[in-house]
């Protein structure tokens, strides 16, 4: 952008050139300049504009000059240049104090200066930059627009910006739960812990619901500036985008500001991001939407009656086949199965549950599958599931089954001796809310401290009564 002082800085013609008020007001952008030298100056003048005159129109008494400064300043104009030496030796006194009192620029030219070259070399760099910033986003849109159509994801968005921009930016979801990030510069401790806690923090997001700050941008979905929030860690400025896709907001873009100043390009970049991750969000959820329809098959296909009842075996195993196959699934592997019960819990653990599910299916190249089934949840998945939860598991996390009768000691095959000393079953008899059982089924190498504990946790937290079981197919009952 253009600024005054830019302009008193590039410009020889203003090298005599004196703020006299309102130098707080020197990094405004001008919109464009325009000569004015008529009475009533104000009312031919729009926001963005910068004033040149010769101060012909200025010699009313002191509280309509002091008027005329207020009007101005209301009208969005960004500053005056005045011409002094003939119509009055300098600006006048009433004018400086209200400028000063309202961060206005008020500039001094010597009468020998030529308004009209002036305003004419003011308006080329405003031009020129408008041309360059043209140039640029069309680089942005093109570059973005090349990486959906080679079927890049949100990480490639996220990195084309920062390197485009030369600053960090993060793509979060509707609830800010990160989903790509790409760092250019040095990042504030509020961006530091979101990027390794995956999520902005709590305490900035409760700031920004409870200024209605996600309402107003839902009803408005343009690039606003954010905070800083030096109290909350959050000491950068920030430019956020609302992803929207009929009308629906999908997520968010970030841009941290950093060392520089936000210019224009910065927003026009960012509305360009939000409009390409909409592109790929609405693409993936069609994905996954396809994906779920043939889920759908292959669960309606593994739950359907035995041969006996209905469809011959030869025909359901080869329809097996089929579905298995265009879900990338191998029949021949073994694989198990998971249900989480939709009327044991809410709907909202239930959804949680299932993000959580599909995310680790997801990171082990789709080897399984996560699906609602009239109203249940259903996990299958690949004896590698175990492997990925003894991975991400904490060090100390105990871990169980629910199972009603699989061996423990084949459900925790392949894993390590340390996993194992943690690893038992806790067999809950059907339904749980009624029946108080619960079976405590420990595996070859299952500690006697976390038995213990469990014992006391299922009988003492969950109210419920615990029996020893041993490790043998279908337990006690």
């Amino acid at each position: 952008m253009v600024t005054i002082r830019q302009v008193l800085t590039d410009i020889s013609l203003l090298a005599e050139a004196r703020v006299v008020a309102g130098a707080p007001g020197l990094d405004r952008e001008i919109g464009w300049p325009q000569i004015v030298d008529i009475p009533g100056v104000a009312e031919w003048l729009h926001q963005g504009d910068l004033l040149l005159t010769t101060a012909f129109a200025l010699r009313e008494p002191p509280d309509e000059q002091r008027a005329l400064v207020r009007a101005l300043h209301e009208r969005g104009v960004v500053g005056a240049f005045l011409s002094v030496g003939r119509y009055a030796p300098h600006v006048p006194t009433p004018m400086r104090e209200v400028a000063e009192a309202l961060g206005f620029p008020l500039v001094e030219l010597p009468w020998q200066a030529p308004l009209m070259e002036i305003s004419q070399q003011i308006s080329r760099r405003i031009v020129s930059e408008h041309r360059e910033l043209l140039s640029q986003s069309l680089e942005i849109h093109q570059t973005l627009t090349q990486a959906v159509a080679e079927g890049l994801g949100l990480q490639a968005v996220a990195e084309i910006l920062a390197r485009l921009l030369d600053r960090s930016v993060t793509i979060e979801d509707a609830d800010l739960r990160l989903l790509a990030a790409a760092t250019a510069q040095e990042v504030d401790p509020a961006r530091r812990w979101s990027l390794a806690h995956g999520h902005t923090p709590h305490a900035i997001l409760e700031r920004l619901r409870t200024s209605g700050f996600f309402e107003e941008l839902a009803r408005q979905p343009r690039p606003v500036r954010v905070g800083p929030f030096p109290d909350l860690g959050m000491t950068a400025e920030r430019i956020v985008a609302p992803i929207v896709a009929a009308r629906e907001v999908l997520g968010y873009v970030w841009v941290l500001a950093g060392e520089r100043p936000i210019v224009r390009l910065d927003y026009v970049a960012i509305e360009h991001g939000a409009t390409v991750a909409a592109l790929i969000l609405t693409r993936d959820r069609a994905v996954r939407e396809a994906h779920a329809h043939r889920r759908r098959d292959l669960l309606d296909v593994l739950l359907a009656e035995e041969p006996g009842q209905g469809r011959p075996r030869r025909e359901r195993l080869s329809q097996m086949a089929a579905a298995a196959a265009r879900l990338g699934l191998d029949p021949t592997r073994p694989y198990c199965a998971l249900l989480a019960r939709g009327d044991l819990i809410s709907e909202r653990l239930l959804v949680q549950l299932e993000s959580i599910l599909a995310a680790l299916v997801e990171q082990k190249d789709g080897q399984g599958l996560v699906a609602r089934r009239q109203g249940h949840l259903i996990l299958v998945a690949d004896e590698t599931l175990m492997a990925r939860i003894e991975e991400v598991g904490k060090p100390d996390a105990i871990v169980s089954t629910n199972t009603s009768g699989i061996p423990i000691h084949l459900i925790g095959e392949g894993r390590s001796e340390e996993f194992l000393s943690r690893f038992l079953g806790t067999h809950f008899f059907n339904p749980p809310r009624y029946l108080k059982l619960v079976e405590i089924i420990a595996g070859p190498t299952t500690s006697p401290e976390v038995l213990d504990f469990m014992t006391g946790f299922v009988e003492r937290d969950l109210g419920k009564r615990a029996v020893r079981a041993k490790d043998t197919p279908n337990f006690i009952a």
